[in-house]
């Protein structure tokens, strides 16, 4: 198939939501649909299923593929879950069978962040960069590394896994089975938590941003030991990677002032190799939302063009 005779759907899969959405060769978005995820797995088929069949029934062209990123380890050769802490009973399901049955097509899985490079490398912020590491900020952390233009895989397809590295000693339960992960104090979620802990209201993590851009000083408590966290963990990575660029996804940065990404740069620059700290660029997903479906819809492209 050429490029401009077919367009391609992208599914992030989240804890919290799942987004949908046709994109052209061109990386634009046609169309697009979230919902929220539900917690029965056989409701949470119907509804990829369903939502995939409305975006091919919208399509003015021919779809030639869908991508799905799903949030933790996939066999994608086999197209396989193996996990998702924060989904769970789908463990070995053949998530890419069932979805091709379903709607005809040819389907690719991927975890989430990777897809969410995939998007970045080709239409956003990561054009330029042949090192770097990509972090998603949601229910969880979800990471990707690029290493010589290429993401990195490690041994059995897993690596990248940056969410659930400890980070605090014998602390917070994960639901991965290990304590003081990354993701239990720096993720968006772990941010509203540690607001309803110290203050007793339920607020999301966008409006604690919100709150600490206009200087509330509660927020500004919050939002500096959120930040610490985060620091701590990109810092490490840095120091293990030595990155070009570290991209940072998700709601939490998607401000237009960016003034979270400066305090967390400046902590960073404090805690990693100074040798790194000469060329080393922390940056917002200029796709923010859309970098996970953006990136499953490339997969899809990629692994269609390849097949074919």
């Amino acid at each position: 198939m050429a490029q401009q005779q077919y367009n391609t759907i992208g599914i992030d899969i989240g804890g919290t939501n799942l987004r949908f959405a046709l994109v052209d060769h061109l990386g634009s978005l046609i169309a697009q649909t979230k919902v929220p995820t539900p917690k029965d797995n056989e409701a949470l088929l119907t509804l990829l299923a369903s939502h995939a069949r409305n975006l091919v029934l919208k399509s003015p062209i021919s779809v030639g593929g869908i991508g799905v990123g799903w949030p933790g380890p996939v066999d994608r050769k086999l197209g396989k879950i193996i996990k998702a802490p924060n989904i769970t009973g789908l463990e070995h399901f053949p998530l890419t069978s069932f979805l091709s049955k379903e709607l005809g097509l040819p389907c690719f899985l991927e975890n989430d962040a990777k897809c969410a490079a995939l998007g970045e490398k080709a239409y956003g912020a990561a054009k330029e960069y042949k090192h770097f590491v990509l972090l998603t900020f949601g229910t969880g952390i979800g990471g990707a590394i690029y290493i010589d233009d290429n993401l990195y895989y490690g041994k059995t397809g897993g690596a990248g896994e940056i969410g659930h590295m400890t980070i605090v000693e014998d602390g917070k339960p994960c639901p991965c089975g290990n304590k003081g992960c990354f993701e239990r104090y720096a993720s968006s979620i772990a941010l509203e938590r540690l607001a309803e802990e110290k203050t007793g209201n339920k607020l999301s993590s966008q409006q604690i941003v919100e709150d600490y851009e206009s200087g509330e000083a509660s927020a500004a408590n919050l939002i500096e030991r959120f930040t610490d966290h985060v620091a701590t963990g990109i810092a490490s990575i840095v120091n293990v990677f030595d990155p070009e660029a570290v991209l940072l996804s998700g709601g939490l940065f998607s401000s237009p002032h960016n003034t979270l990404i400066q305090l967390i740069e400046e902590k960073i620059r404090n805690r990693c190799f100074t040798s790194f700290q000469k060329t080393l660029k922390i940056l917002p997903s200029t796709l923010q939302g859309s970098a996970g479906i953006v990136g499953a819809a490339t997969l899809a492209r990629t692994e269609s063009l390849r097949k074919s």
